[in-house]
């Protein structure tokens, strides 16, 4: 080193002072190099790693839930209106007869119109009812007529067949007499066998018409009594006309109380304290909507500050960086400057929206005095004559149902007594004439046996006649053998219309059991529909109350505000505020969920839930039980109810509960920020240290990964990963692959 330093001062002053020239150079140089290394290290993004452990990941659904009373009080009100004001909130405390909500005035009186119409037609579905309908008895008649002209073709048929045989017989008699003469003792024997079997033919043939018609005409002149039957519908039409009188007169009780207590409405309150009270309302809502638009005016304009002093700051933070590269400090003083600008402007902003939100606050103050004010001038009128008008107008409503009641149900025992007589009567009927058919089957019978008998007697007889008498026999067995035919042929067809006929009176039956059995059917529904009258005028009654309080709904119980609908919603068949009576019952908490959490969830499971207390080492649990799921909103949120044990809970306590799945150990786990995601699936973001022109280099690198499983700090990941490598799972500013990076 010495001799090269001895040179250079030998050398020629031209050579040394470019030796000079060309250190200063490098000396020049290096100091760049440093500088631009120190300003990249100090814009390199800070980052904190962390190796995959062995790590237990717990399965479970967590979340903060709300402690309410287990007794829940549902408050409804008639479905369709629109709620003009809640006056009360979740969590509040009211008592019986507090002002709950205002509804519109207009739509209640739209909707007692409506609710009177749907009363009317209930009225008159009660009264068609109560008619019912009457039996079609033409077919049964029309049976009947059948089987008397099939009773009279019969006999005719039998006339015919007597004629007939009549006639057969004088041609025998003509031809025994030119054959043997006038005397009958000339007659040989078997003529006179065959003239007395002849005899005894007519005489059988004769006494079986003779029973037949007797049994005829017992079957037309069948008359059974009917006087219980009549006495009975006598006081069924008693009891239908005491029941409509009884209705009529509680109708009219009704009337006259009502108008009554129309008549002290109409005079409790003036129009001055009315019109009070509504402008009153109105100025109230008025001050409350300039309330509600300064505080979001207020907001808005603190919002824009803030922006604007966020962008002042990255302004500031910008120039900085750019000084770090060229120094420019009137660019970061300006950037300061307008940093100082905004938060002044914040200020303002804070200032002018408290003065703004104070002044209307006192404006909606003076408001609500107003208005309570004016509910108090209203409310001091005649309340205890209208107290009593109303009192009157339930017990008549209360007389009027009871007398009703009373009436219905003597009207009911007679309309039984009268099917039991109806029934006692048409089994009468159905006696006697099965009675009557049977005698005069009976006859038939007996009839038509008698005269085979006879008949085959006479036919014996006339075997033993010569050639031409039984030529004529022949015809008189012709003929009688025509009218036999004859006549069962008429008695087939008198049984077919008797079969036809007892059909009919079988259908008949059937109708009269199926009139009865509409009947009653008919006073089921009438039933059914009288409990839906009573349904409906208590939401007419409803109706009027609230046009009687100008749309006020006052609390009949006392309790704690559960859940109450936001005013502009309108009423359903649910309740649309619940109160929680903490004076009984036990405890529940209550927490909401997504519809994919709650589908892995049953009722019964288990829920881990803080009870509050406790240090830095140990938190207190308590075990609870899932007893409710309720059906997705429109959000898709559910809300579970855990059923909580015995302890010192307080309605509107928050407590956090967690409800365990499953757990396990898994060998390859890493913080929950590790993990990110895109279209290609989950990566990690891993460190890697790389040779560069600038010397070595951490750099980013993606790792794409697949997820075992997952809790609120830890996923399981399956990889290209190891023990030994460096995951990012914190970074103070957005990174990417290929970026260069510094452990914080």
């Amino acid at each position: 080193m010495k001799n090269f330093i001895a040179r250079i001062k030998a050398s020629d002053p031209t050579q040394r002072r470019s030796a000079g020239n060309i250190f200063k150079f490098l000396a020049v140089l290096l100091a760049f190099t440093l500088i631009a290394r120190g300003t990249s290290g100090a814009t390199l993004a800070r980052v904190v790693l962390a190796t995959p452990e062995r790590s237990e990941i717990i399965d479970a659904i967590s979340g903060t839930a709300t402690v309410y009373s287990a007794d829940t009080i549902e408050i409804t009100a008639p479905q369709g209106l629109t709620i003009a004001e809640m006056l009360v909130n979740i969590g509040q405390n009211i008592e019986r007869g507090n002002a709950i909500a205002i509804f519109q005035m207009d739509e209640l009186e739209e909707q007692r119109v409506r609710e009177e119409a749907s009363l009317s037609r209930m009225h008159l579905d009660l009264e068609r009812l109560e008619r019912g309908e009457s039996i079609d008895a033409s077919a049964l008649e029309s049976a009947q007529r059948s089987v008397r002209r099939a009773q009279e073709d019969y006999t005719a048929t039998v006339r015919q067949g007597e004629a007939d045989v009549a006639e057969a017989v004088e041609a025998l008699d003509a031809l025994i007499a030119s054959t043997y003469g006038a005397d009958a003792y000339m007659l040989p024997s078997a003529i006179r066998t065959h003239q007395r079997a002849l005899e005894d033919y007519y005489s059988t043939l004769a006494q079986g018409q003779t029973d037949i018609a007797t049994a005829e005409e017992a079957l037309r002149e069948i008359n059974v009594d009917d006087t219980t039957l009549q006495n009975t519908m006598r006081s069924h039409q008693r009891a239908l006309d005491d029941y409509y009188s009884t209705m009529a007169q509680g109708q009219a009780d009704i009337t006259e109380a009502q108008e009554a207590l129309d008549e002290l409405r109409t005079r409790s309150a003036s129009t001055a304290d009315r019109t009070a009270l509504e402008n009153a309302q109105r100025g109230h809502q008025r001050a409350r909507d300039d309330y509600n638009t300064t505080r979001r005016q207020g907001e808005d304009n603190i919002h824009a500050a803030q922006l604007a002093l966020m962008s002042a700051i990255d302004a500031y933070h910008d120039a900085i960086f750019a000084s770090a590269i060229d120094p420019n400090p009137a660019a970061i003083n300006a950037a300061r400057a307008e940093v100082e600008r905004a938060q002044n402007a914040i200020t303002t902003a804070e200032n002018t929206a408290e003065a703004n939100l104070l002044t209307a606050r006192r404006r909606l103050e003076d408001a609500e005095a107003s208005l309570a004010q004016a509910q108090r001038n209203f409310n001091d009128t005649t309340q205890g004559d209208l107290e009593r008008a109303e009192t009157a107008l339930e017990t008549a409503q209360t007389r009027a149902a009871d007398n009703l009641l009373a009436a219905e149900r003597r009207l009911e025992d007679t309309e039984a007594s009268l099917e039991q007589a109806q029934r006692n009567f048409d089994n009468s009927v159905a006696s006697a004439t099965e009675q009557a058919e049977n005698a005069l089957e009976t006859a038939q019978t007996r009839a038509a046996d008698n005269l085979l008998a006879a008949a085959r007697r006479l036919e014996d007889a006339a075997g033993n006649v010569n050639s031409e008498v039984e030529r004529a026999q022949a015809a008189v067995q012709t003929a009688m053998n025509r009218a036999d035919d004859n006549r069962q042929t008429a008695a087939r067809r008198t049984e077919d219309a008797i079969a036809t006929r007892d059909t009919a009176q079988q259908n008949h039956e059937r109708s009269t059991q199926q009139a009865a059995d509409t009947s009653a059917q008919n006073v089921i529904n009438a039933t059914t529909l009288q409990l839906d009258i009573t349904a409906q005028q208590h939401t007419v009654d409803i109706l009027d109350t609230l046009i009687s309080n100008i749309g006020i709904l006052y609390a009949e119980y006392a309790g704690t505000v559960s859940f109450a609908m936001p005013a502009g919603d309108t009423t359903s068949t649910s309740p649309f505020i619940s109160l929680r009576d903490t004076a009984e019952g036990g405890f529940e908490a209550q927490m909401q969920i997504t519809r994919t959490e709650a589908e892995r969830l049953t009722v019964g499971s288990e829920s881990e839930v803080t009870t509050g207390g406790g240090n830095m080492f140990f938190t207190p649990t308590v075990t609870g039980v899932v007893s409710g799921i309720s059906q997705p909103d429109d959000n898709d949120r559910v809300t579970i109810t855990i059923a909580l044990p015995d302890s010192n809970w307080n309605v509107g306590q928050r407590v956090d509960a967690q409800i365990i799945l499953s757990r396990a150990n898994y060998d390859f786990s890493v913080p929950i920020s590790a993990v990110h995601s895109d279209n290609a699936g989950y990566f990690l973001h891993i460190m890697e240290q790389r040779n560069t022109v600038m010397g070595l280099q951490n750099v980013v690198v993606r790792v794409n990964v697949t997820i075992f499983a997952s809790d609120n700090q830890m996923v399981s990941v399956m990889g290209p990963v190891s023990r030994s490598c460096q995951v990012i799972i914190s970074s103070n500013r957005a990174i990417s692959v290929g970026d260069r990076i510094r452990v914080a």
